[in-house]
């Protein structure tokens, strides 16, 4: 860039630092650096390493390139040719400064093809995700991820440092070419992007079709959307160095180039592109769980804040007191959500309402009677017992007839019994028929307190499947490919490991874990 001027380079040594900050700022919040690790965990395989060590080294050999350069154009300054004032050309530099000009450029050119290869593998993951089915191989063993070493042997070995050692002889000629190459390049990989831009929105449909988890559903929109702010900045960072190196290897007049506007401006725009799809890709490759750091500093706050009453309540007389009051908070805060909320059950598929038969009543008949027999010396109800009990004990602490609200409750909430022989399942699996599951998916009876709808299910007799099993149910029948339900990151994908036998060397089902 011997025609860029000074504060060009000062703009990209800025914004390169920038970048930097937030890269320390970014993995610090995001597992204090332990991504680093040379670890050897499922997670931590070769493949994750390499991506991750590769598109964090760029960011390092960017800055060195701006900073090296800014340096140099600082130091050299402008110079007055045929009445106009412009940049010195690399011709009048100092001998020292126009010997760093070729590993400047082999620097810049190593750091454009370590981001093409970080590109080239979101490209290659996304398509994966798109086309592959339930029964289709994982990542590492589909032809995307060959496609990718293929790629990436291409962008180290025979794309940008080959071109600027071969160019190395004219710091001009070099300079345009490494511009010219890796702009196509990268360019065929920002385009080839867009077609999954497109279908993506169809993708999220299907996905939400099957009833997935809903959290999953937001981790692809939020990679949708990174996406495609990282693809709109890929193109600003591209379309004007390609413009700039077409522009230098012409053969005789160069207007680009030898316009102190035209050159400065398309190289901030590029540089502003770089650094900002940079920021993309960082949140991509390590995204933050922002709902999961918040869990984890309320529970800090919430240990710290008990290990102090723990040493106040330490004092003669303080522990009695303490524990009362929060006895008797625990009671009427549990008292109190049974006086305020009802259970209104939802309708689901194979599933009627029918009343409570007697023999619900005869069980929480029982379950009174043996919470006769589990006071202490004090009177007080022990929380070790079934939720039944548990609702009643807390309930009848209350004066005013808690206990009676808790009875209203279980005799008014309908159970749920299932059409026809509820052993079906059960004979058609001794005949030796297998019925499948229907898709089952998971409703929770709105405005249902938590310790009120288990002593119903326990009363009653209802069973429901939890969130979790639905989950796994769904994931046998899924129509998509089980990645979706398990990935993190296009890079945080499990290796599997076989068991070796005796005798014979460790390594991982698709080659690359260690």
């Amino acid at each position: 860039m011997t025609h860029v001027s000074a504060s060009a380079f000062c703009v990209w040594a800025v914004l390169s630092t920038a970048l930097g900050a937030f890269l320390l700022g970014h993995l610090w919040r995001f597992d204090r650096f332990k991504c680093l690790k040379w670890s050897n965990s499922p997670y931590s395989g070769s493949f994750k390493r390499i991506m991750t060590y590769t598109y964090l080294i760029t960011i390092p050999l960017i800055m060195i390139y701006s900073f090296g350069f800014t340096y140099i154009k600082y130091k050299e300054g402008f110079i007055d040719i045929a009445g106009t004032i412009v940049t010195k050309p690399y011709n009048f530099w100092d001998e020292r400064y126009q010997r760093v000009i070729f590993p400047l450029m082999m620097v810049f050119s190593f750091a454009w093809s370590f981001e093409m290869i970080t590109h080239l593998e979101e490209l290659c993951f996304w398509l994966f995700l798109l086309n592959a089915g339930p029964q289709q191989p994982d990542w590492f063993r589909s032809p995307f991820f060959r496609l990718w070493m293929a790629g990436s042997f291409v962008a180290v070995r025979l794309l940008c440092p080959s071109v600027t050692i071969a160019y190395r002889g004219d710091p001009l000629s070099c300079e345009a070419h490494t511009f010219l190459a890796g702009s196509v390049g990268d360019l065929v990989l920002t385009t080839a992007f867009i077609p999954i831009l497109l279908s993506f929105p169809n993708f999220l449909r299907k996905v939400k079709a099957e009833g997935v988890d809903p959290s999953i559903v937001i981790r692809l929109r939020k990679f949708y959307e990174l996406n495609v702010v990282r693809i709109i900045f890929r193109f600003l960072m591209h379309i004007p160095l390609l413009a700039l190196g077409a522009d230098g290897v012409q053969a005789h007049k160069h207007e680009l180039n030898e316009s102190m506007f035209w050159t400065d401006l398309f190289s901030i725009v590029a540089g502003l592109g770089c650094v900002f799809s940079s920021v993309c890709t960082l949140l991509i490759f390590f995204p933050r769980s922002y709902e999961a750091e918040y869990q984890a500093n309320e529970a800090s706050q919430h240990r710290s804040n008990h290990t102090r009453s723990s040493l106040q309540t330490s004092r003669p007389g303080a522990q009695e007191s303490s524990s009362a009051g929060r006895s008797q908070a625990l009671t009427m805060t549990v008292v109190d959500s049974l006086e305020g909320r009802r259970m209104r059950p939802t309708a689901r598929a194979g599933t009627v309402p029918a009343p409570t038969s007697g023999a619900g009543l005869a069980r929480l008949a029982r379950a009174e009677s043996e919470a006769e027999t589990t006071k202490d010396a004090t009177g007080t109800y022990l929380l070790t017992d079934s939720p039944v009990l548990r609702a009643e004990a807390l309930a009848r602490a209350k004066p005013g007839g808690g206990l009676a609200r808790v009875r209203a409750h279980l005799a008014d909430a309908p159970a749920y019994c299932t059409e026809g022989d509820p052993w079906a399942d059960a004979k058609a699996a001794e005949d030796g028929g297998v019925r499948a599951l229907p898709e089952m998916a998971y409703e929770t009876p709105p405005h249902t307190p938590r310790h009120l709808g288990f002593a119903l299910g326990l009363a009653t007799g209802a069973g429901t499947l939890t969130a979790a099993n639905v989950q796994r149910h769904n994931v046998r029948q899924s129509q998509i490919n089980p990645l979706v339900h398990s990935f993190t990151s296009p890079i945080d994908l499990l290796e599997r490991r076989e068991t070796p036998h005796p005798g014979t060397p460790r390594r991982s089902q698709s080659g690359w874990g260690v």
